[in-house]
C-alpha cells in the first residue's frame, strides 16, 4: 500500500475483532513509530510500552473513565494498546509534539497492515493519574505518559477511503 492510500484509510475504529495483531504488524507498526519525527533526533526521550494482556487494557479501560466520566469502554475493546511515555524533564510541548508524530506513523502503519487504531489521548492522562498502574506497566522512572491508543483488527472491514480534499480552512500568505 502506498502513503496515499494508507492515509487514505486510516481511520478511527471502535470495534475490534478479538484477533490478537500478527507478530509481523506489529513489529511493522513499532517500527513506524521509531521512524516517526522526534525534535532533535532525541529518541531516547520517548519510550513505547505495548500492552497485550487484556487484564492490563481493562486496567487502562477503567483508569480512563475516572477521566472522562463515561461508563462505555473508552479504549473500545482492543486486542493490543500502546503508549507512548517521555521524560520528564521535556518540555510537554515537544513531548506532546513527538508523540503525534510517532504514532502517526504508527497508526499509518496499522492501516498498511490491514489493522486499525483509534488514539485515545485521555487514556494516557488515567495512567499518569494511577501511580500504580504506571508501575505495573512498566513505564521507566522519570518517563510520563503522554499519548496513548488502541490498535487491532477492525471488527467489521471497512474499505471506504477518506476524501484526501482540502477539508481544513487554509490561508496564504
Amino acid at each position: 500500500m502506498e502513503l496515499k492510500q494508507a492515509m487514505a484509510a486510516r481511520h478511527s475504529v471502535r470495534a475490534y475483532a478479538a484477533k490478537q495483531l500478527d507478530e509481523a504488524a506489529l513489529d511493522a507498526i513499532l517500527r513506524a513509530g521509531c521512524a516517526g519525527p522526534v525534535g532533535m533526533g532525541r529518541y531516547e526521550n520517548l519510550h513505547i510500552t505495548v500492552v497485550q494482556d487484556a487484564g492490563k487494557v481493562a486496567q487502562i479501560s477503567k483508569a480512563t473513565q475516572k477521566v472522562t466520566g463515561s461508563e462505555d469502554d473508552p479504549l473500545y475493546g482492543p486486542p493490543a494498546y500502546i503508549l507512548l511515555s517521555a521524560k520528564a524533564e521535556v518540555d510537554a510541548g515537544i513531548s506532546f509534539v513527538n508523540a503525534a508524530g510517532v504514532m502517526q506513523n504508527m497508526a499509518l502503519a496499522a492501516a498498511e497492515q490491514g489493522a486499525g487504531s483509534v488514539i485515545i489521548w485521555a487514556s494516557s492522562q488515567g495512567i499518569e493519574q494511577d501511580a500504580q498502574l504506571k508501575a505495573d506497566l512498566g513505564i521507566p522512572a522519570g518517563y510520563k505518559a503522554v499519548l496513548g491508543a488502541s490498535f487491532g483488527y477492525p471488527a467489521q472491514a471497512d474499505g471506504a477511503l477518506k476524501d484526501m480534499g482540502m477539508t481544513i480552512s487554509v490561508n496564504r500568505v
